[in-house]
């Protein structure tokens, strides 16, 4: 196994325990997942405090990285449809130390520099 993903199903609510899972899996990476939403409705997407407020957590619990689960499904509402909020993908990503992150996700991250649309992340 190259890593494995702990997430909720279908809401994120804020509390998933990762740390048995670390505890249990002590050779291997383990991700702590967000889903995009608190629940069914269109106003229940995570916009970019809620996915920083999960991360957080998923952080304090040993998570070695974060998943981000069905990101892009605000698109799906056509005309309606937001975009994500994707300046949380730098705020997530400089969350780690400087040194852990490699060169290409650290270039990656760069060519972000505040741009938040989807050609950024091409």
């Amino acid at each position: 196994m190259d890593f494995v993903t702990v997430s909720e199903f279908l809401f994120t609510r804020y509390d998933l325990p990762v740390k048995p899972w670390k505890d249990a899996l002590r050779k291997v990476p383990v991700y702590g997942g967000i889903e995009c939403t608190e629940g069914g409705s269109k106003a229940q997407y995570l916009n970019a405090d809620k996915y920083r407020r999960a991360a957080d957590y998923l952080r304090r619990e040993g998570a070695d990285g974060i998943y981000l689960f069905n990101f892009f499904t605000t698109r799906e509402y056509g005309a309606e449809a937001w975009e994500p909020p994707f300046d949380v993908l730098r705020d997530l990503g400089k969350q780690r130390d400087e040194e852990e992150v490699n060169a290409p996700e650290k270039d990656a991250l760069n060519a972000l520099d505040g741009e938040t649309t989807a050609s950024a992340l091409q």
